[in-house]
């Protein structure tokens, strides 16, 4: 998820603004493809395993510039 975090810093500082609508596309389409994968990873769950999956998902994307390690 730090690509997301690249992206949100570059498109913050960035003064081209047809490079941070295209920038903001990619953003939009990385959190869908991550709560796809999150929403087919639980889909067969039982409850105390869908609990410890959403704490895997929760804050995957860090803020702007940083890694999360």
């Amino acid at each position: 998820m730090e690509l997301t975090s690249s992206i949100l810093l570059v498109k913050k500082t960035s003064k081209n603004e047809k490079f941070r609508k295209q920038l903001m596309n990619c953003h939009d389409e990385i959190k869908e493809t991550i709560d796809l994968i999150k929403e087919k990873i639980v889909a067969e769950r039982k409850s105390t395993e869908i609990i410890i999956l959403e704490r895997r998902f929760a804050g995957r994307i860090p803020n702007e510039g940083y890694l999360k390690l």
